[in-house]
């Protein structure tokens, strides 16, 4: 697929904070055999989380650019579409999480929380909790494409550890619809 073609996997390696503490799991996540859980649960385990802090790990990179040393960083991007009537279809199933309803994934946003059901193993649904980071709507750039985004950052109930960002660019030149996504 397109998405499998443009994405790459890399170990960031710029910074030598310490790992230890982002490798312990503190919690176990609500599990859900052969069936998924219902969307009410979903979002009743979300309002549980709301006070939850953020798992321990190396805040902000996403932001900033620099990826945190030692950390697996996924990046993936794909062309999902041409011009400004696609980017603003687009641009309203990004921040309705479109993109994360599928048959082995579901996820409701209630409040800053996202919560996640994710089939694991084929008949194993793990519940995880990630805090809202930040929503940028359409903002034009200066290196000529306008973009918009939604990122968030697991909380301690969550399997694992880390922040993503899913991102969505219009490049003003050729007019593609670019969708990217980048966690570590």
């Amino acid at each position: 697929s397109a998405l499998t073609e443009g994405s790459r996997s890399k170990a960031a390696s710029a910074d030598p904070t310490p790992l230890s503490s982002s490798f312990m799991i503190g919690w176990v996540p609500p599990v859900s055999l052969q069936r998924r859980p219902p969307t009410d649960e979903l979002h009743a385990f979300a309002r549980d989380s709301a006070g939850v802090e953020l798992s321990l790990y190396p805040r902000g990179r996403m932001t900033s650019g620099e990826l945190p040393w030692g950390w697996y960083v996924n990046e993936a991007e794909c062309t999902v579409g041409c011009g400004e009537e696609a980017y603003a279809r687009c641009q309203s199933a990004l921040f309705a999480l479109e993109c994360m309803q599928l048959p082995w994934l579901h996820t409701v946003l209630d409040g800053d929380v996202l919560a996640i059901s994710a089939r694991q193993f084929g008949f194993v649904w793990l519940l995880n909790a990630n805090k809202l980071l930040r929503r940028v709507d359409s903002v034009p750039q200066p290196v000529g494409c306008s973009t918009c985004s939604i990122s968030w950052g697991t909380t301690r109930r969550h399997v694992l550890a880390g922040e993503e960002e899913l991102r969505l660019q219009l490049r003003h030149r050729t007019g593609e619809v670019v969708f990217c996504i980048r966690s570590f």
